[in-house]
C-alpha cells in the first residue's frame, strides 16, 4: 500500500531536466526479472521513459538521458524506486530485491537527495506496517494514538529535508499534502482490518484447524501429526522478502529451542520450484508447501497477508493466533516457563 500511496506524491510533473543528461547505473541482487524501466507520471497516468536489460549479475546502466522529467520511477518488473534528478546527475542505486526499501543506496551525483527520499519512503511505510500489523491488537485507542504520534513526527520531518535540499522544495509541498490526506486512508484501512481481524483475535485458546500440507520429500503431512509438543507455524513465500528476513533469526530460534518446540515454516501463495529454490537459498531442511488450490483449508486462520506467526501448544490449542517474529525477540515467551532455560 505504501509505495502506491507514494507512487501519487508526484501527481504534478517537476520541470524537465534540460542541458547535460542524466547518468542512472546500478545493481539489483536477486531481482525477479530482466529490464529495469524508466516512468514518470503525467495526469495520474504512467508515461515510459525508457528501459534497459539487466546483466547476469544485476547490473543496468541509463547511461545518456536527455529532457527528462526531474521526477522519475525506476521500476524492475516488481519493485518502485522514487528518484530525483537533476541535470549532470549521475546516480549509482546498489539494492537488493528481497529487501528493497531496507537496502536502497545511493551514490555519485545527486545520491544525497535521493538518499532523502528513500528515507521517507521507509519511515512512512514502517508506520504504516506498524498501524496494520497493530489490527490484531485488542486495544484500538492505544494504537491509533501511537500512529498518530509517530505520523505527526513524520510530517514534521518533511519540511527539513526541503531545507537541507532546496531543490526538492516543490516535491515535498506535494509531499505534505498527499501524507496530509492518506493519513485518514491509513485509518480507514486500519479500522477495517481490526473489524475484520476480530474473528482471528477469537480464535486465541481455540483447538487449531488442521490442514494438509506438502513435504520437500513431496509427501502429504498433517499440522496434527505435530503434536506432543509446541508449534510455531512460520507463513511465508519465495516472493516476501520481510518472510526472508526473518529465516535468521528463526534459525537460531531453532538451533536453541528445537529439541523441545516444532518450528514449522510453510510455503503459501507460490510456486512449488520456486518455494525449493528459496528453501535452498534459505537452507530449510523441513519446509511445508500449500498450493492455491488447498488455500481454503487455512481460511479459519486469515492468513491474509505474509509473515505470519502462529503459536501453539502441546495439544495444538492457539496461544497465540498472531504471535510477535523471531526477530522481535518475544517469542520464547510463549514457552520460557515449559521449557528449561539453555
Amino acid at each position: 500500500m505504501m509505495r502506491q500511496l507514494l507512487f501519487l506524491f508526484c501527481l504534478v510533473i517537476t520541470p524537465l531536466a534540460f542541458g547535460q543528461s542524466v547518468h542512472i547505473s546500478g545493481t539489483i541482487s536477486n531481482a525477479l526479472g530482466t529490464k529495469v524501466y524508466l516512468t514518470t507520471l503525467k495526469d495520474e497516468t504512467t508515461v515510459f521513459l525508457d528501459s534497459t536489460e539487466l546483466s547476469p549479475s544485476g547490473y543496468f546502466s541509463f547511461p545518456e538521458l536527455k529532457d527528462i522529467p526531474s521526477d522519475i520511477h525506476l521500476y524492475d518488473g516488481d519493485q518502485i524506486a522514487l528518484l530525483f534528478v537533476l541535470p549532470g546527475d549521475s546516480i549509482v542505486i546498489d539494492v537488493d530485491e528481497h529487501f528493497y526499501d531496507e537496502s536502497i543506496r545511493f551514490s555519485g551525483k545527486g545520491a544525497d537527495r535521493n538518499e532523502a527520499i528513500a528515507r521517507l519512503v521507509l519511515i512512512e511505510e514502517s508506520i504504516g506496517n506498524q498501524l496494520n500489523n497493530a489490527s490484531f491488537q485488542p486495544d484500538s485507542i492505544f494504537v491509533l494514538k501511537q500512529f498518530n504520534d509517530a505520523y505527526d513526527r513524520y510530517l514534521e520531518l518533511i519540511p527539513t529535508y526541503g531545507n537541507q535540499f532546496p531543490e526538492l522544495k516543490e516535491y515535498l509541498e506535494r509531499t505534505m499534502k498527499k501524507a496530509l490526506e492518506f493519513r485518514g486512508m491509513y485509518v480507514d484501512s486500519y479500522r477495517m482490518m481490526y473489524t475484520a481481524n476480530q474473528p482471528i483475535i477469537a480464535l486465541t485458546g481455540k483447538q487449531a484447524p488442521d490442514f494438509k500440507a506438502l513435504t520437500m520429500e513431496g509427501k502429504t503431512v498433517k499440522l496434527s501429526a505435530y503434536k506432543g509438543k509446541i508449534t510455531v507455524l512460520d507463513f511465508w513465500a519465495f516472493w516476501c522478502g520481510p518472510c526472508r528476513a526473518e529465516f535468521p533469526d528463526a534459525h537460531a530460534l531453532e538451533e536453541q529451542y528445537g529439541k523441545d518446540i516444532n518450528f514449522v515454516n510453510v510455503h503459501v501463495f507460490g510456486d512449488a520450484d520456486q518455494w525449493k529454490k528459496a528453501c535452498e537459498e534459505e537452507h530449510l531442511t523441513h519446509s511445508l508447501f500449500i498450493d492455491k488450490e488447498n488455500m481454503k483449508q487455512l481460511q479459519q486462520y486469515g492468513i491474509y497477508f505474509i509473515p505470519r506467526f502462529i503459536v501453539l501448544d502441546a495439544d495444538h490449542k492457539i496461544i497465540s493466533a498472531y504471535a510477535p517474529s523471531p526477530s522481535s525477540g518475544l517469542l520464547p515467551e510463549y514457552w520460557k516457563t515449559a521449557v528449561p532455560k539453555k
